[in-house]
């Protein structure tokens, strides 16, 4: 665009006057908007409008100068005023050891290193009747017997060790699949249900022998070796500890007199079930001097 005597006078752009030079080359739309162009351009300028200004592209900046990595520095003056954590070689077995050593010394293991409670049979110093957590309804005694190396699992009921067995259950509540007569009791194995459910809730598919919990119980009836059971306040009849002050209460020696699947009636879903029966006649079969049996 330019001025002449006051009048505003617009410039056809380079490309358009390129372009009409190589018509031929054109198709027909482009040769459209061509001539659109320029009755548009025409149109300002009569109009005395004057175009807009080109925008030039600003040139790119120049990439930062990269620095060298600096190391990490303490940055508060309470993280300066602290000595820089060592680290020893070894540090933690002997951590591991002086703990497990404090552990025997307080009785929760034995010097074997196993826990009080990671055995079959009867446990010296725990007589049948013993109370833990008396006067509460919830988990202190599963926190007492954890804490005394007598039953080491805290959520699970039972105690179990892949090919060797299951050394005790704990009787408190399940999704009322088990039936506890006092001195036999028909317990009903772990699995088929979903991930993060818990005994209360309903199966969803079969239990198999592949189960840990389930495998051992059955090797228990095959080698004739005794779990100890413990009933918590939470067993519904009359053999819980909730009439009689909580608690969880070890009731002494049974053996796995079955170990069997069994489909339930109302689900049609296979169960492991076992029946336990009390063992009778003061100390159990295969105990040791000590109460402990190997």
């Amino acid at each position: 665009m330019h001025k002449q005597n006051g009048a505003v006078s617009w410039d056809i752009p380079d490309c358009c006057v390129l372009a009409a030079q190589s018509k031929m080359e054109l198709s027909e739309y482009e040769q459209q908007r061509l001539r659109n162009m320029a009755t548009n351009a025409a149109a300002l300028e009569a109009l005395g409008i004057e175009p807009v200004a080109k925008t030039t592209k600003t040139p790119p900046r120049p990439n930062k100068r990269s620095r060298e990595p600096r190391p990490p520095t303490r940055q508060s003056s309470r993280s300066r005023s602290l000595p820089v954590p060592a680290y020893t070689p070894g540090q933690d077995e002997v951590l591991a050891e002086e703990r497990r050593a404090s552990e025997v010394e307080e009785g929760s293991r034995m010097q074997d290193g196993k826990w009080l409670g990671e055995r079959f049979g009867e446990i010296q110093g725990v007589p049948v009747g013993t109370v833990f957590g008396a006067g509460d309804y919830q988990r202190l005694g599963r926190q007492e017997m954890m804490v005394s190396g007598f039953f080491r699992p805290f959520v699970t009921p039972e105690w179990c060790t892949p090919g060797v067995g299951c050394f005790a259950i704990i009787v408190n509540n399940d999704n009322g699949a088990s039936q506890d007569r006092g001195d036999s009791i028909l317990y009903a194995g772990s699995g088929g249900r979903r991930r993060g459910q818990n005994r209360t809730a309903p199966q969803s598919f079969d239990q198999d022998w592949t189960n840990a919990t389930n495998s051992a119980l059955r090797l228990n009836f095959e080698t004739g070796e005794p779990v100890r059971v413990v009933r918590g306040p939470k067993l519904l009849g009359a053999h819980g500890t909730a009439e009689s002050g909580g608690g969880f209460r070890y009731d002494g020696l049974f053996r796995v007199a079955s170990a069997e699947m069994v489909r339930s009636p109302t689900s049609g879903l296979l169960t492991a079930m076992f029946e336990l029966r009390k063992v009778c006649g003061g100390e159990a079969e295969g105990a040791q001097a000590g109460g402990v049996s190997a």
